[in-house]
């Protein structure tokens, strides 16, 4: 008896060679099983030819080539054999350079950028009270209502500050626990992995302004640091087990232990810093911009730059500038936000009305 195999085979054999291709592709591309027999069959009958292997794929000379057109996000390109592996390694300090980024359409006008989860998988953004979670396809996919003028985010719990307030909520929006330190305002909340919260406090005087350690969870105060040798804290950050703090009105960049111990001040090309993030064993600072310097330049800082806020500056923990970016905006354009964040392997920052995205974390 003739099984339906050999009878599809003998119909098969009737085609003409352009028809049976046809076939072929769209039955790879459609077919994760189809495709892996057809690697097989490719393997045996139509191997690939050792000289392209060894003069091209393997070439010492021509791999960091090759390889040097991917993209972070394509690491696993590293795992086809040794010597790739070790030429990604080779080249990775390449691919973080900064350069033009996806575009990202927010799907409002009026929003404020927060940052994103730790994995890097959700950007958040704030629009009409409601914190957004928004995929790479820029799509809510859960908001909560939290009022909030920062946020900090962890696995399983989310901070706000607001105000005077410091609060710690569950994803849901159930608040969890709540404090208010001297009735101050409390603001940049950022996280670290040993259960510890740090952020800005202000009595309303620049001068006067400090840093607070809670506790992640009770939100119980730890301890008090930095008054006296901070004129303006805004962004913070925390890399190496260190609080890193924009100490803006100084133009540096103070480091503290987490204990409260002063480290070090960074000072670096920059004006007025105000937002800091680190990612990956690296630093991105951005500037403070006062619209009051376009009309009056008598109220402009020493140094003043019109590249001010159009520009970022990476360093590294210890301090050395290993680059710093142009931003190609219109005229006018300037980075306003106070957030930055790390959304998969882009560095997002908000201008007015809108987020520009720049690749090479």
């Amino acid at each position: 008896m003739t099984t339906p195999t050999s009878r599809y085979a003998a119909r098969l054999a009737t085609l003409p060679h352009d028809a049976l291709l046809a076939l072929a592709a769209m039955g790879c591309e459609q077919s994760a099983a189809i495709r892996t027999a057809a690697e097989a069959s490719l393997a045996v009958h139509a191997p690939f030819p050792q000289w392209a292997c060894d003069k091209v794929l393997l070439s010492a000379d021509l791999l960091p080539q090759l390889l040097g057109w991917f993209e972070l996000e394509h690491h696993s390109v590293k795992g086809v054999c040794k010597a790739w592996r070790g030429v990604w390694a080779a080249t990775l300090e390449g691919r973080r350079a900064l350069r033009p980024g996806p575009e990202l359409v927010v799907p409002w006008a009026d929003f404020c950028l927060y940052g994103a989860t730790p994995d890097g998988e959700r950007l958040m953004l704030s629009h009409e009270d409601r914190l957004h979670f928004l995929d790479r396809q820029m799509e809510s996919k859960a908001t909560v209502q939290i009022p909030a003028n920062g946020i900090a985010v962890a696995q399983d719990f989310i901070v706000a500050t607001h105000g005077s307030r410091i609060t710690r909520y569950s994803y849901s929006g159930e608040e969890l626990a709540t404090a208010s330190p001297d009735d101050n305002v409390v603001c940049c909340p950022v996280l670290s992995s040993c259960g510890l919260l740090f952020c800005v406090c202000s009595d309303g005087d620049d001068s006067h302004d400090e840093i607070i350690a809670f506790d992640s969870h009770s939100l119980q105060e730890q301890r008090r640091f930095g008054r006296g040798l901070l004129h303006f804290a805004c962004g913070l950050a925390i890399c190496g087990g260190e609080l890193y703090v924009c100490d803006c009105y100084h133009d540096c960049i103070q480091v503290f232990s987490f204990t409260g111990e002063l480290l070090r001040a960074i000072r670096g090309e920059w004006l007025r810093p105000k937002c800091l993030l680190c990612v990956r064993d690296r630093l991105y600072v951005t500037e403070l911009y006062d619209e009051v310097w376009d009309a009056y330049e008598d109220e402009r800082p020493e140094g003043y730059s019109p590249e001010m806020a159009r520009r970022v500056f990476v360093i590294s923990p210890a301090g050395e500038a290993l680059e710093t970016y142009g931003l190609e905006l219109e005229a006018g354009q300037r980075i306003l936000r106070n957030v930055m964040a790390a959304f998969g392997e882009n560095l997002v920052l908000g201008l007015q009305t809108k987020l520009v995205a720049l690749r090479g974390l």
